[in-house]
């Protein structure tokens, strides 16, 4: 335990700083008027410390002049290297498709093709064909699981917007089904389908 010698309360020595070149001695003042202190001295000495940092950004700026020119020089050819691999990678939309695709999701472009072939070209919910779904997302989006990971089908922005909204969650689906069932504005096929 020890005393601040500026708000005179007793705390223990964690609360002080180890002073520098002092083989572990610490500060006389405590950590939390030492930062009042800095607070007041920088409201007080505000030119002074602006001034006086401006000076040192210049003297550093002159003596270290060919290192932070290599610098810019390094992140400047970095920046058109990586802007021309952007724009030679989406000049092709496959390309940029397939990019995508096997990113996000671990399939090809050719895998998402042949899916969409296996579903007869168009949502494995409801059958709209990409374009005319909904006017806003003309593509098909891929359904997947979001536990896994493992890519479930190819559905239209509303199917699959439908099951996110439902989390996934069969015993909430076959819930709304009956919901809409005790509406009577079920279609025959519906309730041929579900009933067991």
């Amino acid at each position: 335990m020890k005393q601040c010698t500026r708000c005179k309360k007793v705390l223990p020595e964690d609360n002080f700083r180890i002073r520098s070149g002092r083989n572990g001695a610490r500060q006389s003042i405590c950590r939390r008027c030492e930062c009042e202190y800095g607070k007041k001295y920088a409201k007080i000495n505000r030119k002074r410390i602006t001034e006086a940092r401006r000076e040192y950004q210049k003297d550093y700026k002159q003596k270290n002049k060919k290192h932070l020119n290599n610098i810019q020089r390094r992140r400047y050819s970095e920046t058109v290297d990586e802007k021309r691999n952007y724009y030679s990678l989406y000049r092709n939309s496959d390309r940029s498709r397939d990019f995508y695709l096997r990113r996000r999701y671990g399939i090809t472009l050719i895998d998402f093709n042949e899916k969409l072939k296996q579903q007869e070209g168009g949502c494995a919910i409801c059958g709209s064909v990409k374009g005319k779904a909904n006017k806003n997302h003309d593509r098909l989006a891929i359904d997947h699981d979001h536990k896994t990971g493992q890519v479930r089908g190819i559905l239209c922005h509303k199917c699959n917007w439908g099951l996110g909204q439902f989390g996934d969650d069969i015993e909430l689906l076959l819930k709304a089904i009956e919901y809409i069932k005790s509406y009577n504005s079920v279609s025959p096929e519906i309730s041929n389908t579900s009933g067991g």
